[in-house]
């Protein structure tokens, strides 16, 4: 196998999920885009909630004039 079949196969199966995913984009070898080496990222980590830790920011009460 050429070293651009192996990276080929190395990005196929890492960067491949099941279930409901987008695309980032390709991956890249010396500075050259390899056709067919998509990267996706699996959506549900990413998934952010009104309840999520992240968007509960305190509120201070502002004080009174």
């Amino acid at each position: 196998m050429s070293r651009q079949e192996d990276f080929l196969k190395y990005i196929n199966t890492g960067y491949t999920f099941k279930g409901e995913h987008f695309k980032l984009g390709c991956a890249m070898l010396d500075g050259e885009v390899v056709t067919g080496a998509d990267v996706f990222l699996p959506l549900k980590p990413l998934t952010v909630t009104a309840s999520s830790p992240a968007l509960q920011v305190p509120v201070k009460p502002r004080p009174s004039r």
